[in-house]
């Protein structure tokens, strides 16, 4: 069997696999509820957000995959969870830009914000997002 060089569609890392489509790779792949059809919570968390960087407002649905992530409102350093209700879409430079700075206004406004969202989508706002690593 063939082996490609495919890029993960959720965390943008290569890796060797025999299939020649878009590729999640294991440790990204995170299944949801029925009534969300099965698609990854971090593709959900996308979707949810227009695949738009929060911050910036940056479209990433066309860029590399490398360029879009997903940021804790509430920095996991200082007790963020990783649910959908913590995170927002975006773009790296944003992402690193902020930090793990702790920003009460933002984050007074981003949580009604996202929870709001949530319930337009349907999303359990509890729900983890498993696999999320911290950058340093």
């Amino acid at each position: 069997m063939a082996l490609y060089k495919r890029n993960c569609i959720s965390c943008g890392k290569e890796h060797r696999t025999g299939d020649k489509g878009q590729y999640e790779c294991v440790g990204c792949r995170r299944k949801v509820s029925k009534s969300q059809n099965n698609m990854s919570v971090r593709e959900l968390i996308y979707k949810r957000d227009g695949y738009l960087c929060y911050y910036c407002g940056i479209h990433l649905h066309n860029l590399k995959s490398s360029n879009i992530c997903l940021d804790h409102i509430y920095p996991k350093s200082l007790g963020g969870l990783d649910t959908t209700s913590n995170l927002v879409t975006s773009c790296m430079k944003c992402n690193q830009k902020k930090s793990a700075k702790l920003d009460i206004d933002l984050i007074n406004k981003a949580l009604k914000d996202i929870n709001s969202r949530n319930e337009r989508f349907g999303i359990d706002s509890t729900l983890k997002v498993w696999g999320l690593k911290n950058r340093k």
